[in-house]
């Protein structure tokens, strides 16, 4: 199969607004697909040049594209109800309150850019709190269990991961990005 560009991608969704938008008076314009590009473009440019990393930049704008089409609406005609919708329903739809406080903050980063720079005249985010996540207990690892762990390594390989997680502590996440000359 073959992808399409991003161009490619950007004439498809304003062919379908356009084509939608005859038979639905609430559709969105072409005006407003190309305001909020320039708009998440501007704010990740911007979250780049602050040194986050390119999967956290996707993660915004996966986010901030699915607000989007659930809504309907453009990002300036958001409102704090239209994004307290948006969550009620993700809610219902079973997401953990760690995942909700994620996209929250994904949001409000968004929405305090857009009103920093003038694009909007309120953060709609403002008035949405954080969802209150029970607190989990973590433990330590037992001396039986760093046993176990050690004990089930096929080889030196596997030994050494194990060996570097329980000395530094580092996520997973962590690990992969590491290079030799870390």
């Amino acid at each position: 199969t073959t992808m399409l560009t991003e161009e490619q991608l950007f004439q498809l969704e304003s062919s379908m607004y356009k084509y939608a938008s005859l038979f639905d008076d609430k559709a969105l314009t072409t005006i407003d697909i190309n305001t909020d590009m320039q708009c998440v473009n501007m704010f990740t440019a911007s979250k780049r040049l602050a040194g986050r990393a390119e999967s956290t930049l996707q993660a915004y704008c996966l986010e901030l594209w699915g607000l989007r089409k659930k809504s309907g609406k453009s990002f300036i005609e958001l409102t704090t109800f239209d994004i307290k919708k948006y969550f009620m329903t993700l809610q219902m739809d079973g997401l953990k309150l760690s995942t909700l406080n994620n996209k929250r903050l994904y949001f409000s980063s968004f929405f305090e850019f857009m009103y920093d720079e003038g694009i909007r005249k309120d953060n709609p985010m403002k008035r949405i709190e954080p969802f209150k996540e029970p607190k989990i207990q973590r433990h330590a690892y037992s001396i039986a269990d760093i046993e176990s762990l050690r004990g089930n390594c096929e080889n030196i390989r596997d030994r050494a991961i194990i060996e570097f997680f329980l000395a530094t502590g580092l996520r997973v996440s962590e690990v992969t990005q590491l290079r030799v000359r870390d």
